[in-house]
């Protein structure tokens, strides 16, 4: 009971005039302050956040690899690769994921293996994969013909 609502309150007037003399010396201050006499300090400039850019005097090299029509269709034969199918890749990490699915397929058939039946077979052995030399076994030049074999 002794820090409950009945404690908190001011009961007597001789601590209503101690506490208006802390708001005369409040208004006393305010009215002291000359405009001509105060500073004006320059406010704190906080730090961008990401990189910042690169200087325009830095040489830039743009490299393009283009392509023969030939390997631009896709290994299923349907479509030109890299016009619609990049817009589902949805952000970098994506656009990784399919090119590192599409450097797969065109190793495979380099290898003359099915891209079909290399994926199939990869996504079943993948994994089962645990050392680096499980993971190099299954690479389409580490991958016979023979091996791709369905099981219906």
């Amino acid at each position: 009971k002794l820090f409950g609502r009945k404690s908190e309150k001011i009961e007597s007037t001789s601590d209503e005039c101690q506490l208006l003399l802390f708001d005369e010396v409040a208004e006393d201050k305010s009215q002291d302050i000359d405009p001509e006499d105060t500073i004006d300090v320059p406010g704190h400039k906080r730090r961008k956040r990401g990189r910042k850019p690169l200087p325009a005097d830095l040489p830039r090299i743009e490299i393009v690899h283009d392509l023969s029509d030939e390997e631009k269709i896709c290994f299923c034969g349907c479509r030109k690769m890299g016009r619609k199918n990049w817009l589902f890749a949805g952000n970098p990490e994506g656009a990784r994921a399919s090119a590192a699915l599409f450097s797969l397929v065109e190793t495979a058939k380099a290898n003359g293996l099915e891209p079909y039946r290399y994926l199939r077979y990869l996504f079943e052995k993948l994994p089962m994969a645990e050392t680096t030399e499980d993971y190099k076994s299954l690479l389409p030049q580490n991958v016979s013909p023979d091996q791709l074999k369905l099981n219906a």
